[in-house]
């Protein structure tokens, strides 16, 4: 009998590692934010389960704090 792979595999070995390492992560949720900012829906239906990101961005001031970036309202946190 054929054993079946999980619907979600990783097709890249380094996407694995951006998980690993606290400043990967907070780069991959900055550029979340980025695209829910502008509303890049195609673009974060593929980027988000690629990066293994649950969910939407954390609450926006806490990710700037972490970030050690001023957010303002009118912009995402990228720029």
């Amino acid at each position: 009998m054929e054993q079946r792979k999980s619907s979600f595999h990783w097709e890249n070995p380094l996407a694995k590692k951006l998980r690993e390492n606290p400043q990967s992560t907070l780069a991959a949720e900055i550029i979340q934010e980025f695209l829910e900012f502008y509303r890049l829906n195609y673009s974060l239906a593929i980027f988000a389960p690629e990066a293994n990101l649950k969910g939407k961005t954390e609450n926006r001031s806490q990710l700037a704090s972490k970030a050690g970036v001023a957010g303002a309202a009118d912009k995402p946190l990228l720029i």
